[in-house]
């Protein structure tokens, strides 16, 4: 039986500590925790010492597959172009030497948007293919930055505002 309830303790603890962490704020006597709304912190904290705006860009890797088609016109530079895709989807066109969308692919325009295999159908094989990972940009948040600075013998206090909910805390508990 005391093999079993020691394990059971220490999950409690850990589990007690992550998710029902509430931070102490001294100012007011009052306790904050994420996800309160930035008035229910300044009640609790009164107001911020430094108060601090940044943005918050979120990224996300995409598979990106590169076509290249090129042809040699008469007595011209060989024409280049290029067809981008972020997950099947084309986002993309590069070109060299005036090279157009036309003249590659004859059984149909080509617009950003479409899918690789109607690329394919509509311009036949590319002379090169390449495939590669990219990171993009998938949205932009500002985040608020409230920091709290007691006197030299408690550490500072940081939160993270993100919609004017609380995100994240760094600092003393």
């Amino acid at each position: 039986m005391k093999k079993l309830l020691f394990p059971f303790f220490i999950i409690i603890f850990f589990y007690s500590n992550t998710v029902f962490a509430a931070y102490y704020c001294a100012k007011n006597a009052a306790y904050i925790n994420i996800g309160d709304s930035a008035k229910q912190v300044e009640t609790a904290c009164g107001k911020a010492d430094f108060v601090t705006t940044r943005d918050n860009q979120a990224t996300q890797k995409v598979a990106v597959t590169e076509l290249i088609y090129t042809k040699i016109f008469a007595q011209e530079k060989p024409s280049k172009i290029t067809f981008i895709f972020h997950d099947n989807k084309l986002k993309e066109i590069k070109t060299l030497n005036n090279a157009s969308t036309n003249n590659f692919c004859l059984n149909g325009p080509v617009e950003i948007g479409d899918n690789i295999n109607y690329i394919l159908k509509n311009c036949g094989a590319p002379n090169n293919k390449k495939y590669s990972q990219k990171e993009i940009e998938t949205s932009s948040t500002k985040q608020t930055i409230w920091t709290y600075r007691f006197n030299q013998y408690h550490p500072a206090m940081v939160l993270f505002f993100t919609d004017e909910k609380l995100v994240s805390i760094k600092g003393s508990q």
